[in-house]
């Protein structure tokens, strides 16, 4: 992962604002729905606390209707917000079993500010998925369903407004979205950094940046019988490995490579998590004995 700086001055009537757009090239993440849950969070501010959570997932959703309680099979790409973010999107409500969040797609250009319309998780109390989908592939008693303005695009920008303290900050994410919810690929992210400011969508700040280098760009994790291998990670770091019902197995705070014996786990399917100061990776791992 890189993070490119721009800072430029904006001169006028004797007094000078400086604005600062915060852009992360990232090695592109792509994650595909299954019944394993798969994530990626988005830290525009690279502090302590993520802003979005971009999720894909094959599931089922309840869904009441004349018929009654139906359990609807589900594939989706979608969003958590968290920390005061919004994303530009609609709330759908023409299903009549609940609401749907729906996530706009922003064309490249297009500013990002205070006066586009913004949906959030509170948005409705009958939420039909807890989530603001990029895209949904829905089957209902037979009635193949597809919903998203992201399904099937390539190179779409989320137009994002999270919050950091009692100020409100503009940003954008770049994502591909496969036909039917089958898979999503971040590709990189920025905001602006000063409070209020817009920011086009695909705005990067320039060519001419300072670039910071992200110690876990090149981590590799991969399992070898039992035993859990980090490699390519230098210093403190934390590592995590978490089961499906998302219950921590395996915590521990390591310093450079690292080789863990995992023997004692049950087969089946866990994510690990490499946390190094504000950035993150998550890999899937499959112990079997």
């Amino acid at each position: 992962m890189k993070k490119q700086i721009l800072s430029f001055l904006a001169l006028g009537l004797g007094f000078s604002s400086m604005a600062q757009i915060v852009y992360t090239d990232i090695n592109d993440v792509t994650l595909t729905a299954s019944t394993v849950r798969e994530q990626y969070a988005v830290n525009f501010d690279n502090n302590s606390s993520n802003e979005i959570n971009i999720f894909a997932v094959d599931t089922t959703i309840e869904v009441t209707g004349q018929l009654g309680t139906q359990q609807v099979p589900t594939v989706a790409i979608a969003l958590e917000f968290m920390n005061g973010s919004k994303v530009v999107g609609i709330v759908d409500n023409s299903s009549g079993a609940g609401e749907v969040l729906k996530v706009d797609t922003v064309q490249q250009g297009t500013a990002i500010d205070g006066s586009s319309a913004y949906v959030d998780m509170s948005s409705g109390s009958n939420l039909l998925f807890p989530g603001a989908g990029l895209g949904l592939h829905m089957s209902v008693l037979g009635n193949v369903l597809d919903a998203g303005d992201f399904m099937n695009t390539t190179d779409k920008y989320i137009g994002v407004k999270f919050m950091m303290g009692a100020s409100e900050y503009f940003g954008w994410i770049r994502v591909d979205v496969a036909n039917q919810a089958g898979s999503v690929t971040i590709k990189d992210f920025a905001y602006e950094s000063t409070a209020g400011n817009a920011i086009n969508a695909g705005d990067t700040g320039g060519a001419n940046t300072a670039v910071v280098e992200n110690s876990l760009v090149d981590a590799n994790v991969y399992l070898y019988a039992t035993t859990l291998n980090v490699l390519n990670v230098e210093g403190n770091y934390n590592l995590n490995i978490v089961d499906l019902l998302g219950k921590s197995v395996c915590n521990k705070n390591i310093n450079g490579n690292s080789s863990i014996d995992l023997n004692e786990l049950n087969n089946g399917v866990y994510l690990v998590q490499i946390r190094k100061g504000a950035n993150v990776i998550t890999k899937k791992i499959y112990v079997q004995k």
